[in-house]
């Protein structure tokens, strides 16, 4: 069980702008720096378009915890991370529903893990 608290939320509008504003800083940063912009690229081997290598994606959210640890107005440091991914194609033809979709969440503050439960096996019938 875990309580997300401070939560960057990235299917919630705000935490979307904070990391577009994160990824626009961490683009000018590189660029300055000189350093390469990391990709996110596919599996070996696989042949779906999916990008499940997100190197510029954990990158950017990296650096969008950085900035909020450097600047204080920003905000507190965030608790917890959650995403949704679209990946594996979709379902049926016309789907908003894709093969593989699901949610990841990230820890970053080992207190929101409040414990764990193990389900009861089902009783037959």
């Amino acid at each position: 069980m875990i309580d997300l608290r401070n939560c960057l939320d990235l299917v919630a509008s705000e935490s979307l702008d904070l990391l577009l504003d994160a990824h626009e800083s961490f683009l000018e940063l590189r660029t300055k720096s000189g350093l390469a912009i990391p990709e996110n690229k596919g599996a070996p081997g696989d042949l779906n378009e999916d990008r499940v290598l997100r190197f510029l994606g954990c990158a950017v959210i990296q650096h969008l915890h950085a900035m909020m640890a450097d600047a204080k107005d920003l905000g507190d440091p965030f608790d917890t991370v959650r995403e949704m991914f679209t990946e594996g194609g979709k379902l049926y033809p016309g789907a908003g529903v894709y093969r593989r979709s699901h949610v990841q969440i990230a820890v970053l503050n080992t207190s929101c893990i409040l414990g764990f439960f193990r389900p009861r096996p089902y009783p037959s019938l």
